[in-house]
């Protein structure tokens, strides 16, 4: 009966271990903000996203996921801290797609916002409609 107990509890003690290992590989990938929508034209040539993004790893990329865009140009997006400062290289975003940028300073444990600029073709008053993460 000893001999079983012991059986048992190792096998417990390996799957709790495989199961944790997954829920950090596949939990700290970080989670995308809302869907948010704004306007973007040239006059305003910068717009800076309202939701946040908490920074959960030391991955150096961040992910912007576009559903709806109505410019032809591409804008660029760019991660900032709540003072405006540049966390990250600017990215180009494409409609319908999730967009990746590189270069990704931001300290874990902190609130991110997203800049999103217009291309220097912009023409009028545009919509985009995204999320992002900082991971």
């Amino acid at each position: 009966m000893n001999r079983k107990f012991k059986k048992f509890s190792l096998s417990v003690g390996a799957a709790l271990t495989v199961m944790s290992m997954v829920l950090v590989t596949y939990g700290s990938k970080g989670s995308y903000t809302n869907w948010t929508s704004y306007e973007i034209s040239f006059v305003d040539d910068a717009t800076t996203s309202s939701n946040v993004s908490r920074r959960y790893t030391d991955n150096e990329k961040f992910g912007v996921k576009v559903k709806d865009c109505t410019m032809w140009s591409s804008p660029k997006a760019k991660v900032v801290n709540s003072e405006g400062a540049s966390r990250s290289s600017a990215t180009k975003l494409k409609g319908n797609t999730t967009s990746y940028g590189k270069n990704n300073t931001c300290a874990i444990g902190y609130n991110y916002k997203l800049k999103i600029s217009s291309a220097w073709n912009q023409v009028g008053t545009d919509t985009i409609k995204y999320k992002f993460s900082v991971r």
